[in-house]
């Protein structure tokens, strides 16, 4: 089959998408295949399409992102089947494509627009529901995903969907299956789930004990990679006499250029003018206070200043700049009380004692800041002494783990042996006074807007999807939850609506015609590498 995006090669760009994934796949084979975090030496960087894939939080970044992404689009088959890694991969390369034809990120009025499309925000009429929005985003900020790294997974979205688009074409599905997703969604399940949830342990554990799983595990403890490193802050209100006047030509000009931002002001005059003088003051401010930090990074590399020499010394006092000192920095885990943007902390990995300062950087409070790495302390050995609370919580774990485990292998056998002498699920749970959670007749769509937490849904609609009913099963969440499932029922609708078949099958068309896009790029990529191979060799 011909996609829309091999007619799009042979007709305009022959050597774009040939180059671009001639790197993909020469990335993908200089990383070995692989995309967990591969190692912590930071002299060993596995870029891939922007992304150092031996970084551990440049893989957490994506991964999360990706994770997001697949959740609000409610794409739990891709959780389900495990595919998470594989969609990070095609993520990031769509995330550079997009990068590369400029298409930017979205301003407040299209990116609430576009989210209020997300399958999992909607009821199941398709309409937006501010409880679901609120209770998901509440949710997975629970599961550690902080704000910023799930308005960056929409911002995202919204720009890949032209991507899509573009590399996207038709493919083909049969009506056969199209029916049978139709009557899977259209069914009526009624299911039953009762959560186990682990026992305190006691924390009695001798040194001895302790020592022996510390040797065992030695090289789980680690003092991690850190960074000695100052920062000089250039205070925007230190160019407030030098700025601009905000003459009436000034402002007028300042307003044509942004119209748009000041729509709620235009019913009243005065505060108009009040709002326009305000943010002009804001941007000449910012203009000059990014401009003197970059005439200072510019004035470091000019003169190849050398740190901590008596010119730098000098540099700094001539220019009325004082140094200021950063705690050691552990960048997995930097202080939260740092008013230093992301960024920059991350860009000091990439400095060295040839390049020791940073680029400029704003703050939150409009102020810039350039960076100065002093020194990097590369990941040591712990002695027993050093990690011991660290060794005594693992092991804790580990013995809790085990404890658990076993109460819920145990609880699974007791409950399938009860099904089979004729008790229902529901009398197990009584008899065992184990709290349940029953849902009745409901479909697909309506589970999904039941308060429950993602991953957990994702799992039970993967069995669901199984029709495994009349059957227990054993789905443990985490180290300290296990949940019990009893599918009990099943009605499948008689007859289906001809116009849900007919669009779900343009629609599974569509995903197919992705995939193909997908393969047909693969296949480009491998014909590139192919030819580089024999130029090698000649």
């Amino acid at each position: 089959m011909i996609s829309r995006l091999e007619r799009l090669l042979q007709k305009h760009n022959r050597w774009f998408f040939p180059a671009l994934l001639f790197i993909v796949i020469v990335s993908f084979v200089f990383t070995g295949g692989s995309f967990p975090n591969i190692g912590r030496w930071k002299h060993n960087h596995k870029i891939f399409f922007g992304y150092d894939l031996s970084s551990s939080r440049d893989t957490k970044d994506l991964m999360d992102e990706t994770r997001i992404s697949v959740l609000l689009n409610g794409r739990f088959d891709i959780l389900y089947l495990g595919g998470l890694h594989s969609e990070a991969l095609m993520r990031a390369i769509k995330i550079y494509m997009a990068n590369k034809i400029k298409i930017p990120m979205p301003d407040k009025k299209n990116l609430d627009d576009f989210v209020e499309k997300y399958k999992t925000f909607c009821d199941k009429d398709g309409k937006f529901n501010p409880s679901a929005y609120n209770s998901i985003t509440k949710s997975l900020i629970k599961q550690d995903d902080d704000a910023e790294t799930i308005k960056r997974a929409m911002e995202n979205d919204f720009r890949l969907q032209f991507v899509e688009n573009a590399i996207g074409g038709w493919g083909f599905a049969f009506e056969e299956q199209a029916e049978e997703q139709v009557k899977a969604s259209e069914a009526k399940w009624s299911l039953a789930m009762i959560t186990l949830k682990a026992d305190e342990m006691p924390d009695n554990f001798s040194d001895e004990e302790l020592e022996t799983f510390f040797e065992t595990n030695r090289v789980r403890y680690q003092f991690p990679e850190r960074i000695v490193a100052s920062y000089v802050e250039f205070e925007k209100e230190n160019f407030r006499d030098i700025m601009p006047p905000a003459t009436k030509d000034a402002l007028k000009n300042f307003y044509k250029d942004r119209k748009s931002q000041f729509e709620k002001f235009k019913t009243d005059k005065e505060v108009l003018k009040n709002a326009i003088i305000d943010e002009y003051e804001k941007f000449q401010l910012k203009k000059l206070t990014i401009k003197a930090a970059d005439d200072f990074v510019y004035n470091l590399y000019d003169k190849n200043i050398v740190y901590g020499s008596k010119d730098f010394g000098n540099f700094l006092e001539a220019n009325n700049i004082n140094e200021k000192s950063l705690p050691t920095l552990d960048l997995d885990n930097p202080p939260s009380d740092l008013d230093l943007p992301k960024k920059s902390l991350k860009g000091l990995l990439n400095l060295d004692q040839t390049r020791y300062f940073s680029d400029t950087f704003e703050t939150g409070n409009g102020n810039a800041v350039v960076l100065f790495l002093k020194e990097k302390i590369y990941p040591t050995q712990m002695s027993f002494d050093e990690a011991k609370s660290l060794v005594r919580n693992d092991y804790a774990q580990k013995k809790d783990l085990a404890a658990f485990n076993k109460k819920c292998s145990e609880m699974f056998k007791e409950m399938e042996a009860s099904l089979k002498n004729g008790l229902t699920f529901q009398a197990i749970a009584l008899e065992k006074k184990l709290e349940i959670h029953d849902y009745k007749d409901k479909s697909l769509e309506e589970l999904h807007h039941i308060e429950m937490d993602p991953a957990k849904l994702r799992r039970l609609t993967g069995h669901i999807l199984k029709k495994n009913v009349n059957k227990l099963i054993k789905e443990q969440e985490d180290d300290n939850s296990c949940d019990m499932i009893y599918i009990y029922d099943m009605a499948v609708p008689e007859t289906i609506d001809p116009k849900k078949i007919t669009d779900r099958l343009a629609q599974l068309e569509s995903d197919f015609g992705s995939i193909f896009a997908r393969n047909s790029l693969m296949e480009l990529a491998e014909d590139t590498l192919a030819k580089y191979k024999d130029l090698a060799t000649k």
